[in-house]
């Protein structure tokens, strides 16, 4: 069926309107408004906002409301479509007048990139009023206020700068220095995109000076729901459409005043394992608001006078829950270390099992004493012999009668709860074999982040930022090479340790991810499950380990060096 879409220009519209109906209707028309043009039409739908259009359309006359700005209500025939549940309430307040929500997408241009240590606002430089208030001052200011905090950040600013704006903007050029920000006017779309990409945490403060003006406030925010979409962590004014757009404590954080702005942010600075898990829901959520053949469902119910189809809910579905896992721990003669591991994965997982080898002095039944959540769910097997960490593991395939297998040292520490569902979403991806955790010593600083190998290197297997501070670099879901056996979920078809292997080089880990592999599975990182490594406190690397892990070395790399691309 063929369309005439024509957009009659009598009021500039909003951008972003402008840019729906041309990606639904590629060559639009644009003519000038005049009155009574709604005539020759089936549909017509006003978007501006300070005037009315008569409802002359033979079949259906909308009217898409950002906010009941003027006293005059819409005329009767006319379908309202509010932007927002916020915009929604107050034109019934206002205008006594029911409306739909009609919520529209946003543009499937950004992506994650490498994260850097950014704060991103993007809006146009527009002095604060009763239609818009931005908050650049007050923005400014809390990053003065926090510089310290967060010396190693930089604040960036993008948008265009509306008409007679230029002293406003050049205002707040003065009010920035001696900061690290910067401001970005009128760029492009894709360089928005890039700024979306590499920034870490997205700041959105509309309306935080003038609060008791509802039109000053955010109607929706598609901005915000952009930086999700790049996996920014929003750090939002709580306020107008905000809400509805940012899950606070989710996929963000909604605050009350500025200072909360800054606090949470340095919050986040210092909680890297946090400011994952949000990220990477916040990426998932903003997965419906780019949908663009959804949007285009909801107009066509809208021009039928049908009820508007409700946004579709992201939800994370996964084929393996907490119970499809069991945790192996080898130990020896570790045993108030092995308690504090068993306790804090009991605490924070109690449906995963456990199951312990001991290698060392048989252990009691009555370890744990009353203290396990789920004593049914640990078991301990005393191996009479110290097997090694390869053996331990090749004894526990006969034990283990679960999906999952998470590969666990005994000086491994759980710091609070989430950090296995976080592991486990990534089977969503069928084709995902091995987990691997973020690991940390007791000073933050990262032990494990993935690992990467390096034939030319005598250690062959090294950890990505090894010993270095915990950053943005550090914490997004990505494929790597292999992920350290000290915290490693395996699908149990995978979870096989070579024989001719032996204990001594810590290789067994690496091996098990190359041979997922070649078998066509992909070994992940997932930095939001974050434990703490109490590594060095178990080891004692006498001349006899040292011997073993150059034999061992020479074997893993007669195996691999060749296959490795």
């Amino acid at each position: 069926m063929q369309h005439e879409v024509v957009v009659h220009v009598r009021n500039k519209p909003h951008q972003v309107i402008l840019d729906n109906w041309n990606r639904l209707f590629p060559g639009t028309a644009m003519r000038r408004y005049w009155g009574g043009c709604e005539k020759g039409f089936d549909c017509a739908i006003n978007i501006d906002h300070f005037t009315w259009s008569p409802p002359l359309a033979s079949k259906a006359n909308l009217a898409f409301v950002f906010f009941p700005h003027i006293d005059t209500p819409p005329p009767e025939g006319v379908r309202l479509l509010a932007v927002s549940n916020f915009a929604r309430e107050h034109i019934k307040f206002k205008w006594n007048r029911d409306a739909d929500t009609f919520y529209v997408p946003i543009k499937g241009i950004y992506k994650p990139l490498r994260k850097e240590k950014v704060v991103l606002h993007v809006s146009r430089f527009t002095e604060p009023s009763e239609w818009a208030d931005k908050a650049h001052r007050q923005m400014i200011q809390v990053f003065r206020m926090y510089q310290k905090e967060l010396a190693d950040w930089q604040l960036i600013f993008a948008g265009a700068i509306d008409p007679n704006q230029d002293d406003y903007f050049h205002e707040l050029l003065l009010m920035a220095q001696g900061l690290n920000c910067s401001m970005m006017p009128n760029i492009s779309d894709m360089e928005v995109a890039e700024l979306y990409g590499k920034a870490s945490v997205y700041w959105h403060a509309t309306g935080i000076s003038i609060p008791q003006i509802p039109s000053a406030q955010e109607h929706l925010g598609l901005a915000p729901l952009e930086a999700q979409s790049a996996g920014c962590v929003p750090v939002c004014f709580n306020s107008g459409g905000i809400p509805e757009v940012v899950l606070n404590g989710k996929t963000g954080i909604l605050i009350d005043d500025p200072r909360q702005m800054g606090q949470m942010t340095v919050k986040l600075a210092h909680d890297w394992s946090a400011w994952a898990g949000m990220s990477q829901q916040a990426i998932q959520w903003s997965i419906p608001w780019q949908d663009f053949d959804a949007f285009k469902s909801r107009l066509i119910y809208a021009i039928a006078g049908l009820p508007i189809p409700e946004m579709p809910i992201y939800e994370i579905s996964t084929p393996y829950k907490s119970s499809d896992v069991t945790a192996v721990i080898p130990s020896w003669n570790n045993v108030e270390m092995l308690k504090q591991c068993v306790m804090s994965l009991q605490n924070t997982a109690p449906d995963m099992k456990v199951l312990i080898i001991n290698n060392g002095e048989p252990l009691g039944s009555d370890l744990f004493g009353d203290e396990l959540k789920k004593p049914e769910n640990v078991m301990c097997h005393n191996a009479g012999e110290n097997l090694g960490f390869a053996g331990a593991h090749r004894k526990a395939e006969e034990l283990v009668d679960t999906s999952l297998v998470l590969m666990c040292n005994d000086d491994v520490v759980a710091m609070g709860p989430g950090w296995l569902e976080m592991m486990l979403r990534e089977y969503r991806d069928d084709k995902v074999g091995i987990v691997g955790a973020k690991l940390v010593y007791p000073d933050g600083r990262l032990q494990h982040a993935g690992g990467e190998l390096d034939f030319r290197r005598d250690d062959i297997g090294f950890h990505r930022w090894f010993g270095e501070a915990d950053g943005p670099w550090a914490n997004q879901v990505e494929e790597v090479t292999f992920c350290t056996g000290a915290c490693m979920l395996v699908k149990r078809e995978l979870y096989r340790i070579e024989d001719y292997l032996l204990d001594g080089l810590n290789a067994e880990d690496m091996d098990i991810c190359l041979n997922a592999k070649a078998k066509g599975y992909k070994t992940i990182y997932q930095p939001a499950a974050c434990l703490l490594h109490l590594e060095g406190q178990t080891k004692a690397r006498t001349p006899e380990w040292e011997a073993k892990a150059t034999v061992n070395l020479q074997k893993f790399r007669s195996k691999w060096a060749g296959r490795q691309g």
